[in-house]
């Protein structure tokens, strides 16, 4: 029997280093915050206009089709939103605790 290895999230299990997982977890949570915002819209040309894009575009991100954005695409798409995004960088914990 082997022993079941643990994360911390999904993007810990999948992706192929720290720094690649990190990423993934902020484009994640920048998507769910655009999508959530997008819900408050009355519909989609509303919602594409809104944020200044095409309604394949919103269809994209409303699908949580999180590779067909960068980061820096995402934090724009905020920005459009009327939200501000702020980056917070931290001393990362010791393995194990």
């Amino acid at each position: 029997m082997t022993e079941q290895e643990s994360y911390a999230s999904v993007w810990d299990a999948i992706c192929d280093s720290p720094g690649e997982a990190t990423v993934m977890k902020l484009k994640s949570e920048l998507l769910m915050v655009l999508q959530t915002r997008v819900k408050s819209c009355s519909g989609k040309e509303e919602a594409a206009a809104f944020l200044g894009i095409t309604k394949p575009r919103l269809t994209e991100l409303v699908q949580g089709k999180i590779d067909r954005f960068t980061l820096e695409q995402l934090v724009q798409l905020l920005v459009a939103a009327g939200l501000d995004v702020e980056i917070q960088v931290k001393p990362r914990l010791p393995e194990g605790h």
